[in-house]
């Protein structure tokens, strides 16, 4: 009976010492890929902080419309910037019957609060910045939002409005 007690306190500890290397390779790899994960959520701010900020410049040489909208030098297309008084800012020269259809698209951004959106989704990327299907599930959000802000535009457009608009886009 000795010896059965002997061989089975032998057994749990080379178990026990198993069990110790196998639990400290795992802190190990939760570690690095802790410091990973974590680089890279430091590493998605930075960037969107730095493209924030190179927006934001150019935003601050922005004139007033009218109301809450803001025509501005250097941006490619209009859009919506701002979290509790969002603003429309559009390209300078922008011809009148554009600008009705931007403005109309632009407007159920705001009333859709597509900008919150978009913010709880960096919040979201930023967290699983490392999984793809996150990735392409924020650009099909992106394009349906736009579809779906085209569609309003549409809705009772004329075919000749809607060829126009088509040509604006």
């Amino acid at each position: 009976i000795s010896e059965n007690k002997i061989v089975n306190v032998e057994n749990t500890g080379a178990s026990n010492e198993k069990q110790v290397k196998t639990t400290a390779t795992n802190l190990i790899f939760v570690n690095v890929f802790g410091i990973v994960w974590l680089a890279g959520m430091v590493s998605y701010w930075i960037w969107n902080v730095m493209a924030f900020l190179r927006v934001k410049k150019k935003m601050n040489e922005a004139v007033r419309f009218r109301d809450n909208i803001f025509e501005c030098e250097g941006i490619g297309s209009a859009f919506v910037m701002g979290m509790f008084q969002p603003k429309i800012y559009i390209p300078f020269h922008t011809g009148e019957e554009e600008l009705a259809f931007i403005l109309k698209h632009e407007r159920y951004h705001i009333v859709r609060k597509d900008y919150l959106t978009n913010y709880l989704s960096c919040i979201l990327l930023s967290v699983y910045w490392f999984h793809p299907l996150v990735w392409l599930s924020y650009k099909s959000m992106i394009k349906d939002m736009e579809m779906s802000c085209d569609e309003y535009v549409l809705q009772d457009a004329s075919a000749k409005e809607r060829a126009r608009y088509s040509e604006v886009l």
